[in-house]
C-alpha cells in the first residue's frame, strides 16, 4: 500500500503548489462536466478520463503532501501520476527546469517491475503529453488524443 510517507514532500520541492488549488463543481445533474473544473484541476480529470477509456481503473489521490495526483491501475501494471496543466508547449529541457519538484518527488516513490511513475502534461485542445520518470531522467513516451 501506498502512503504518503513512501513519497518525499511537494512542500519541500523548489516549486509552488499555486498549480494545485482550486476547486472544481458538479452540474446539476450532479456529475463532472470539463466545463465546470477549474483551469488548475482540469488536468486530473482529463487524465482520469483518458486512463479509463483506456481500460485503467484510476482514482484521485487528494493528499496535498504528495507529488501524485493519480493512482491508475489494469492487469498488467500500476502507475503513479502527477498531471499539470501548462499555456504554451514545453522542450522537455523546460519541463524538467518547470516541473523539476514534482519530478524529484515522483522519483522517490517506490516501485516495483510492474510500477511505473509518470508525469502528464495537458494543454486544453492539444495533444497530452506523457513524461515517464526514470532514476537518471525523464522520457517522452508518446503522445495521446487531443482534447476537444
Amino acid at each position: 500500500m501506498i502512503t504518503q510517507n513512501n513519497c518525499s514532500p511537494l512542500s519541500q520541492s523548489p516549486t509552488t503548489n499555486q498549480d494545485n488549488e482550486g476547486a472544481y463543481n458538479r452540474s446539476t445533474s450532479g456529475h463532472f462536466t470539463v466545463s465546470t473544473f477549474s483551469h488548475t484541476r482540469y488536468a486530473v480529470h482529463a487524465v482520469r478520463a483518458d486512463l479509463m477509456a483506456d481500460g485503467f481503473s484510476a482514482i484521485r489521490v487528494s493528499s496535498p503532501d504528495t507529488a501524485i495526483d493519480l493512482i491508475a491501475w489494469n492487469d498488467q501494471q500500476i502507475i503513479l501520476i502527477a498531471a499539470h496543466t501548462v499555456r504554451n508547449h514545453l522542450q522537455i529541457s523546460e519541463v524538467t527546469t518547470r516541473f523539476a519538484g514534482v519530478i524529484m518527488s515522483l522519483r522517490t516513490c517506490p516501485v516495483t517491475r510492474y510500477t511505473t511513475r509518470e508525469l502528464r502534461i495537458i494543454r486544453q485542445g492539444h495533444a497530452s503529453r506523457i513524461f515517464t520518470i526514470y532514476p537518471g531522467g525523464i522520457m517522452e513516451k508518446t503522445r495521446i488524443r487531443a482534447k476537444k
